[in-house]
């Protein structure tokens, strides 16, 4: 009956690391399934090693470390859960293009604020720098001003001090963070490093071609916490408030919303944020070359 287990448990540790790891020696073809017949030739143990040995990272890599079938098993959902989204790096690259992505990161890390903002506001048709603040200590009456009084003027972007992911490998002053869902992805600039923060949507991919992405603009901080973030529009024309809405989570997790009705309060998104479970978005920091 033991020996019946350890076979079980040989075919079952095979066939996992099969479809888990790509690269490895055991892959499905002749390789794997010599090794199933050497399970019932009497070499389950071997089997079972040689399943452990990938697991460490070869026969020459901590050769002497024994581990419990637990400790296997929990060191495979490690690996097949690393993230709390899918990496969209590959695509994101072929979308935007190395240079023009470089060029992006490069341009927030380089330019003076004024110069930085100077770009942006060249190139936008919404509200940037000194229209955003006229916006914000003008007399605002009737129903613009129940908008007004969700703004957090003096943001201080807590999750980016708090997180875990966000801090490596220091707490930056100027970012460039990529954020993804299924359907597209938002390139978002901050500027933290003097007050006021500011925060700008600079780039919008769309995955699908009939879709028009948005254009750049300065966004507003509605909610700053250890845990999230949320960024809003402005509201456009008669709107009470905005149509977009980004949140971003301290685990990298990320939703976009996109209001199609005129008036929904502030308040619905920032319920609505602290129900959504962590999934398929991601929200990662920028380098030159990709993302962290």
């Amino acid at each position: 009956m033991k020996n019946i287990n350890r076979i079980i448990f040989g075919v079952f540790i095979i066939v996992i690391i099969n479809l888990s790891l790509p690269t490895s020696s055991l892959a499905i073809g002749g390789g794997f399934f010599k090794s199933i017949l050497n399970i019932f030739k009497g070499g389950g143990d071997d089997v079972i090693k040689s399943g452990d040995d990938l697991l460490r990272g070869g026969k020459n890599q901590s050769a002497n470390i024994e581990k419990s079938t637990d400790e296997i098993l929990n060191d495979l959902g490690v690996r097949m859960n690393k993230k709390p989204g899918p990496s969209k790096e590959s695509l994101i690259m072929e979308r935007v293009g190395a240079e023009s992505h470089a060029s992006e990161f490069k341009t927030l890390k380089e330019s003076s604020r004024s110069d930085y903002i100077g770009s942006i506001r060249r190139n936008a048709d919404e509200l940037i720098d000194d229209d955003l603040w006229e916006f914000l200590n003008e007399e605002l009456s009737g129903d613009n001003n129940t908008f007004k009084k969700f703004i957090v003027v003096g943001w201080i972007g807590k999750i980016y001090n708090t997180s875990e992911y966000f801090t490596r490998p220091t707490i930056e002053k100027k970012m460039l963070l990529v954020c993804s869902n299924l359907n597209e992805t938002f390139y978002f600039s901050l500027l933290m490093e003097q007050e006021p923060k500011r925060a700008f949507l600079v780039r919008n991919i769309k995955f699908k071609d009939n879709q028009n992405p948005l254009p750049k603009q300065e966004l507003v901080v509605i909610e700053d916490n250890d845990d999230l973030k949320i960024m809003a529009s402005l509201p456009k024309e008669d709107n009470k408030y905005p149509s977009h809405y980004f949140t971003i989570y301290k685990d990298q997790n990320f939703y976009y919303d996109k209001i199609n009705q005129a008036n929904v309060s502030p308040d619905i998104i920032k319920k609505k944020a602290y129900n959504n479970v962590s999934g398929k978005n991601n929200c990662s920091k920028a380098t030159e070359n990709g993302l962290l």
